[in-house]
This record gives C-alpha cells, sequence and structure tokens, in this order.
C-alpha cells in the first residue's frame, strides 16, 4: 500500500521509495514511519524523530509494510 492510505497515528515500515529527495529525508527501506497529522494535500510523517511535512502527491511514490513489534 501507498503512504497515503494510512491514517493519524498509524506506523508502518518503508517498503519503497521512489523519490530521492525523501530519501534523502530517512525514507529509506525498513524505516518505521509515523503519521503525525493530516491536511488536505500535505501529510506531516515522523520518521527518524524529526517531523517532515510533505505534498500527498510526493508521498504517493513511497510504499510502506505493516509495522510489527
Amino acid at each position: 500500500m501507498d503512504i497515503t492510505g494510512l491514517l493519524e497515528g498509524d506506523i508502518a515500515l518503508v517498503e519503497e521509495c521512489q523519490n530521492r529527495r525523501l530519501m534523502e529525508h530517512g525514507f529509506v527501506r525498513d524505516t518505521p514511519i509515523q503519521i503525525y497529522k493530516k491536511l488536505p494535500g500535505i501529510t506531516c510523517v515522523q520518521v527518524r524523530g524529526a517531523i517532515i511535512a510533505c505534498r500527498d502527491y510526493d508521498l504517493a511514490k513511497i510504499t510502506v509494510k505493516e509495522y510489527t513489534k
């Protein structure tokens, strides 16, 4: 599934990222992410201790898988 299908508070693992800029911000394979806040067209994601606001258009290029502890 892509990251835009997650709801606030959901946690997932990055499976694949097809956006180089987001990869530079820490969206790399098997990194846990949490949806911090969703706004129209923008989603705030917590990744590696930082909260990053991204356009949904860019986040659609990230696929995630279920996070299990």
